[in-house]
């Protein structure tokens, strides 16, 4: 009888545990990639193991509202991905050993596909898969998500960057420009700082400006080229304060 219960405890295990993994594909249609489930679904809104290549070794992938993978940037809980979707922790890569073109969902539901053409989704599609520019950051050092204040006025979305050398990089997706607000961390003196950006490696422009100044600035860039944005900081006579850089109410278009 107890052989009998254990079986039956592991039968139910294995089914409760086979309900989430199922077959599909990758589809490419020119705007993103999305997870073909068959039956006009796809996956949406969170995150599914899959296996791309064939080989029964999965990789984890975040979907959003219209089910297409997030690349090379954050995904809103805050994890990276790499520019082929794949979930990476530390510098590594995240795999797990799945049947062969299976997946298995983890958060992510999955999307009817209506009669709108994919197409008309592209006018939208950068806001809902990368929102805000920390939602786009990778590779950032000694740049951070923080929550700035402009008089009555808190940017839960801000990021913070320091004097020394610090740097971050985005993706620029289907959008054309990026306009931000920047300022610096009012110490009064004569302090002024460059921020130098750069398209796919190569300089473009440059932002100077003294830290008390509060301006708005515009970055121009093409569709999907990685920007890097590095802070240089000029004639700073005091030394005993870690200067900091604060961009915020940051809007992509």
């Amino acid at each position: 009888m107890k052989n009998l219960s254990k079986i039956l405890t592991v039968l139910v295990f294995v089914l409760l545990f086979s309900m989430n993994c199922f077959a599909g594909s990758f589809i490419n249609d020119g705007i993103g990639i999305r997870y073909d489930v068959g039956g006009g679904r796809y996956l949406e809104n969170g995150w599914a193991w899959a296996d791309a290549s064939g080989l029964g070794i999965a990789n984890c992938y975040y979907f959003n509202q219209y089910g297409y993978i997030y690349t090379n940037t954050a995904t809103p809980d805050g994890q990276f991905v790499d520019a082929a979707g794949r979930l990476v922790v530390n510098g590594i890569v995240q795999t797990k050993a799945i049947a062969k073109y299976d997946y298995e969902l983890i958060t992510a539901s999955y999307l009817a596909v209506s009669s709108t053409s994919p197409e008309s989704y592209s006018t939208n599609i950068d806001q809902n898969i990368t929102g805000n520019l920390v939602a786009r950051m990778f590779n950032p050092y000694n740049a951070i998500m923080t929550t700035f204040t402009a008089g009555s006025t808190s940017y839960p979305y801000a990021v913070e960057l320091t004097e020394q050398g610090a740097q971050f990089s985005f993706n620029s997706g289907y959008n054309s420009h990026l306009t931000f607000d920047i300022t610096g961390d009012y110490i009064t003196d004569e302090a002024d700082y460059v921020i130098n950006v750069y398209r796919n490696g190569r300089w473009s422009r440059s932002i100077s400006h003294r830290f008390v100044d509060l301006v708005t600035e515009t970055i121009y860039f093409d569709p999907h080229e990685n920007i890097t944005i590095e802070v240089t900081t000029l004639n700073d006579y005091m030394d005993r304060y870690v200067r900091r850089i604060y961009i915020f109410n940051s809007y992509f278009a």
